[in-house]
Order: C-alpha cells, then sequence, then structure tokens
C-alpha cells in the first residue's frame, strides 16, 4: 500500500522532483522511515556532466537490523499437522487443508500421512515443531475435529467452524 503525499520534502537540498520514503508501523513515529531517496539531476551532473538524469535511495541498516532482530521481520508461520487416524477420512482431511490455506496465509501445512500410525505421525509432527496438529477421525462425522496444542501440550474437540478462532 502507498499514500501519495505532494507536500513530502526530504531534508538535503539536491533532490528535485520526486521524493520518496519507506515507513513502517513496526517502529515508533520518529524512527520509522526504512528507506528514503529521489531524484537529484542536479547533484550527479556536477561530477558527470554526461549524465542529465538521477535517482537513488539509502536504506537504514539499525531501523532494519532493529526489525529483523525485535519483530522477527516477517510473521510467524505456524506449523500446522494434519493427521488422518482413518484413510477413509483423506479427502475430508485435504478439504480442510483447502479451507485453512484460505484463510490463514501464514501457515504451513505437514501431512497427511495415512500410511502412518497416529503415534508416528504425532512423533513426526513433534520432529517437524508443529504448533498444531488435527486429528481427523471419527469426529468428523459430526464436523468436529481434535486439535492438539502441542505448545501447551493440550488437546480438544473442536467444532470446524470454529476451528479459526483457535489457531492462532
Amino acid at each position: 500500500q502507498y499514500k501519495l503525499v505532494p507536500t513530502l520534502v526530504r531534508g538535503l537540498d539536491y533532490y528535485n522532483g520526486t521524493v520518496f520514503e519507506y515507513k513502517t508501523q513496526l517502529l515508533d513515529a520518529a524512527q520509522n522511515t526504512l528507506c528514503a531517496g529521489g531524484r537529484y539531476d542536479g547533484l550527479i551532473s556536477q561530477f558527470e556532466p554526461q549524465i542529465k538524469h538521477a535517482c537513488g535511495l539509502a536504506f537504514g541498516i539499525d531501523r532494519i537490523t532493529e526489525i529483523l532482530t525485535e519483530h522477527k521481520g516477517v510473521d510467524e508461520v505456524i506449523k500446522i499437522g494434519i493427521a488422518i487416524v482413518d484413510e477413509k477420512f483423506l479427502i475430508a482431511g485435504l478439504n480442510l487443508i483447502d479451507k485453512i490455506l484460505e484463510n490463514k496465509k501464514d501457515v504451513q501445512i505437514i501431512g497427511p500421512f495415512t500410511e502412518k500410525s497416529l503415534k508416528a505421525q504425532l512423533r513426526l509432527f513433534n520432529n517437524e515443531n508443529c504448533k498444531y496438529v488435527i486429528i481427523i477421525g471419527e469426529e468428523m462425522k459430526q464436523d468436529k475435529i481434535v486439535l492438539k496444542n502441542f505448545l501447551y501440550n493440550t488437546q480438544q474437540v473442536v467444532e470446524l467452524q470454529n476451528l479459526h478462532k483457535f489457531i492462532v
């Protein structure tokens, strides 16, 4: 998203025409510009007369470093394991994966593995550092699943329509 601000002025006299700033909401307002620049035809022509037009920018490495260290730079990707108790629920599991991916873009789905036992699937999901495991079994007949939270070592039956409230 961008916003045009016709009155934007950079603090240096050598800019002419277009100037720009890229700001973030992850830092306080006084220090939220990550990069800035603009057009500076007059400056570059003083050094290279044959070059008539120039545009440049500079990044604030200290601010980028702060975002990468304190805010991890990007949203956390939530790993979700999909465990299928019985192969007859595979299609329901695949449909659920589609629904999750439609509503949450910051997830990584691991599975399903119908050829493995539930215990083997859970071990695999634990090794993959999944935050949640959705266990699809007989509960699916009532539009419910078992949601296991590896982070808090909890497990509960959740209605499919409410699943989005639990995966955060």
